[in-house]
């Protein structure tokens, strides 16, 4: 069975709303908590079903490292005036050891920590605070920290998409 590309969907800037944020920070709060009662109870053969290029593992692993990267290039964002953030290779990361071959936990509690952090700091942002933006010169363009959180509570929810998907049709059913 084909493994879909976005599990929920393409990713779509959101307008700003109060509304809107308070469900992307309630995404990104309760994403760490989803994942880990999704990869939980999995064996270390089952963490190596792979979704398209990546196992489980590697995903569980790449969101740590994704995500403490956007928390990061948001602070710089609030702390300097367009500041460029440095790019880095998600290919050649993922094939490191510490994503290749090491338990979920360590990377399960990055998630839950910075997530936390990462709420309590947009809790406290102002609408002109979500104007605020970064230069990403692989991308060529300016991204503002209000689209950021959206890009980053939709990747959360993108990756645990694509572990459902692996634990309902290929290790619960053994399809695909």
């Amino acid at each position: 069975m084909e493994r879909p590309d976005n599990p929920v969907g393409a990713f779509s800037p959101t307008p700003y709303s109060d509304a809107v944020r308070l469900e992307m920070t309630k995404v990104l709060a309760d994403s760490p908590g989803e994942l880990r009662e999704l990869v939980s109870g999995l064996t270390e053969s089952e963490l190596e079903t792979v979704y398209k290029n990546w196992t489980i593992r590697q995903i569980v692993h790449h969101l740590a490292d994704s995500q403490v990267t956007a928390f990061i290039r948001m602070k710089l964002a609030l702390t300097e005036k367009v500041p460029i953030v440095k790019p880095y290779s998600e290919g050649a990361w993922i094939e490191l050891a510490d994503t290749k071959t090491s338990p979920v936990g360590p990377s399960l509690q990055m998630l839950e920590g910075v997530h936390s952090r990462w709420v309590c700091l947009i809790n406290s942002l102002s609408e002109v605070d979500l104007q605020r933006t970064y230069f990403h010169p692989e991308h060529g363009k300016v991204f503002d920290l209000w689209t950021t959180i959206c890009l980053y509570a939709w990747h959360s929810q993108h990756h645990i998409g694509q572990i459902k998907w692996l634990r309902d049709f290929v290790i619960e059913k053994g399809v695909g």
